[in-house]
């Protein structure tokens, strides 16, 4: 018990305080290899699966590892959660966020059957859960669950989950074009996050905000929020693709349109390279939204092919609709926009 506790200590640290998702992987599986316990073993191979994926981006070998404890007969419960949330995270980010969904209400109802409190932990389940409804192109559901699980946070005083739901509620609303109210959701999220924050979130919070004042042309809020996330240093893997995408757009405002794509170019690389798919998809099609749709039409009609969901397909049919400026079709990609609550996009299209 001692080695596990010890070894999951370390292993956070590694990770949020450090950013050394991969030490902390091997600290955790030296730490498995001591344990004969399984039911210890579990959840160090969930916590485990859990950095690889929501820090490390190793999105392949969470999911292994995340499977692996939740497919076990007779799995510790407290493993649980963690693996779910691991294996969650690793579907949405390559591009399979209806799986993503499906597993979430799959665990949700493991969950609740075990009779278990799991406090926070099921925290990361809902998170999870949240971004692959936003993939999918889900954003009623994604602000029912929101919505629902804020209130539910006020009404229990629990602050950090209060300030990771106003979180996501703003990003809700950037998605949907409610740019001030994303900006008011995100300072409320970034003021609460200020005094605690061990999962390193703030970094992302600033970088919502300064994209949603990017795109409100509150320039100044930008950069302070850029400077801001600038200065705290490390953020995790996960956290940096937001990062740039919220630097690429603050310079394209400014003026600098080749810069900024070229910015957001090299962060759907970085991608990728670590088979995030739905964040490459993302960031490939702001760059056809400022302007160079031939620069990522093929690719995002690739990450269409295999993707789960119309919103990578309505990505890659925008996209090319722009490359090949045929005013039908980018009619019928703004409509397909609006239906999907992408308000700023279907305005541009």
């Amino acid at each position: 018990v001692q080695i596990s506790l010890l070894a999951d200590l370390r292993a956070f640290n590694l990770a949020y305080g450090l950013d050394r998702a991969s030490e902390a992987s091997t600290v955790l599986e030296s730490a498995e290899a001591r344990i004969g316990v399984t039911h210890l073993r579990d959840e160090l191979e969930a916590t485990r699966a859990l950095l690889l994926a929501a820090v490390d981006m190793s999105f392949s070998t969470a999911l292994v590892l995340a499977s692996t404890v939740i497919e076990r007969e007779a799995a510790n419960p407290q493993a649980l959660p963690r693996a779910y949330a691991a294996a969650i995270v690793a579907l949405w980010a390559t591009a399979r966020p209806e799986s993503a969904i499906r597993l979430a209400d799959r665990g949700i109802a493991t969950l609740a059957g075990t009779g278990g409190s799991f406090g926070d932990v099921t925290l990361h389940v809902q998170t999870s859960r949240f971004a692959a409804f936003l993939f999918s192109g889900l954003l009623d559901e994604a602000a029912e669950l929101a919505t629902r699980a804020y209130a539910q946070a006020l009404e229990a005083r629990t602050e950090q989950a209060r300030a990771y739901w106003a979180m996501y509620l703003g990003e809700h609303a950037l998605w949907s074009g409610r740019v001030m109210t994303s900006i008011n959701w995100l300072r409320e999220a970034e003021l609460r996050l200020r005094n605690s924050d061990p999962y390193r979130m703030r970094s992302g919070v600033l970088s919502s905000l300064a994209l949603a004042a990017s795109f409100a042309h509150d320039l100044a809020t930008a950069a302070s929020a850029i400077g801001e996330t600038e200065s705290r240093g490390r953020t995790t893997k996960l956290t940096s693709p937001w990062t740039a995408r919220a630097r690429g757009w603050h310079v394209a405002v400014l003026g600098d349109l080749d810069h900024g794509r070229a910015m957001l170019m090299e962060a759907a690389i970085d991608c990728r390279n670590h088979e995030c798919g739905s964040l490459e998809a993302l960031l490939m099609h702001d760059i056809a939204r400022l302007g160079d749709p031939g620069a990522t039409s093929a690719r995002l009609s690739e990450i269409a092919a295999t993707a789960e969901g119309p919103l990578f397909v309505l990505f890659a049919t925008h996209a090319a609709a722009l490359a090949a400026e045929d005013a039908e079709a980018l009619e019928l990609a703004a409509e397909s926009f609006r239906r999907m609550g992408l308000q700023l996009e279907g305005a541009e299209a």
